[in-house]
């Protein structure tokens, strides 16, 4: 808003100046460990797949997970409890620092298992489901890693001058649990705001978005229009894949195109299954700001565009100049008439 009023306020200086002159589908959509990683999988017993429990307020659910070693060699696997909680662009993204929803409910029978090759064991879990749950779906999960994924990798001494980094990469593995309370099912989906993102040089659009009800929205469409001065600047099409309730998505569109300095509206519509059409009205602006931060990042940014209603203004100053000193002739010219025919 704060960088709206700035473009805006731009503009009408200019102005003066020229005028002066997750869910069942959710747990089938995970498959059983995705894909094994490094020979590690994990899947819900007896299903394959996640796993659905029915419960009730102040209860407890029982169920359980196989971790298995596909590899030949021996296995140390680490269990975690997850929060389920929305990836950027939809989907399932199992959080497991900080739990502060379902998954704060379950309770691993182990939290490390040693596998031997071509072995696998079975790991039990209950979930307490507080007193005061609300009804509907609530979602969890159970992560395992390889715990060799987490061991620090070799030191290596570096050579003079040489400025050395090191990434590791630690593959996760997971099982979905939907905890299911008596309830009616509601869906819903709201957009909080736009606004524009700048990072490593690169322009993101990005959407506010609010998953709300008490079970997950299975998918959404995705459709909208940057326009600048009735002029479309570029359009985005695109699908979202599952939506948890009560998480939100911060949604990104990389922005096409050269950048410029202005006030841009955002316009379109996303239609949720299950939920009411979601209507897209919102404005952005390239603030002098952010066009300096892009323009110290190498990024050519076109500097204070003039609107088309700018023009309109130049046109009508002109008529003005034109037309206001022969009108003023004119009427001297009568005024003079008049004083010499008395």
């Amino acid at each position: 808003m704060r960088d709206g009023l700035l473009a805006s306020h731009r503009s009408r200086r200019l102005a003066g100046a020229v005028a002066a002159a997750l869910a069942v589908a959710l747990v089938a959509a995970a498959p059983a460990a995705a894909a094994p990683s490094g020979g590690l999988s994990i899947a819900a017993e007896g299903t394959g797949g996640g796993l659905r429990l029915d419960g009730e307020p102040g209860g407890m659910v029982r169920g359980a997970v196989r971790v298995s070693n596909l590899s030949r060699r021996a296995m140390t696997v680490r269990l975690q409890a997850a929060d389920i909680g929305n990836a950027a662009n939809g989907g399932a993204d199992f959080r497991t620092g900080t739990l502060a929803r379902a998954g704060r409910w379950l309770t691993l029978s182990a939290n490390e298992v040693r596998l031997a090759p071509r072995s696998s064991r079975r790991v039990g879990f209950t979930a307490r489901v507080p007193a005061g749950a609300a009804g509907g779906s609530h979602y969890a999960g159970v992560v395992a890693i390889d715990a060799a994924d987490l061991a620090p990798p070799p030191a290596r001494k570096a050579a003079e001058g040489e400025q050395t980094g090191t990434i590791q990469r630690i593959n996760r593995m997971a099982v979905p649990v939907s905890i299911r309370l008596p309830g009616p099912v509601r869906r819903s989906l709201a957009l909080s705001g736009a606004a524009l993102d700048v990072r490593a040089g690169q322009t993101t659009l990005r959407l506010g978005l609010r998953p709300g009800g008490t079970a997950f929205l299975p998918g959404a469409r995705i459709r909208l229009r940057v326009v600048r001065d009735g002029r479309t600047v570029f359009g985005h099409r695109a699908g979202l894949g599952q939506m948890v309730p009560g998480s939100a998505i911060d949604y990104g569109i990389p922005w096409r195109g050269r950048p410029t300095e202005g006030e841009y509206r955002i316009v379109g519509e996303i239609r949720p299954e299950g939920a009411p059409v979601v209507r897209i009205d919102e404005r952005v602006a390239f603030t002098p700001e952010i066009a300096e931060r892009l323009e110290r990042e190498g990024v050519a940014v076109t500097r204070s565009a003039i609107p088309s209603w700018i023009w309109i203004v130049l046109a009508a100053a002109a008529v003005l100049i034109v037309v206001a000193p022969l009108t003023a002739w004119k009427l001297a010219r009568r005024s003079g008439t008049l004083v010499t025919s008395r």
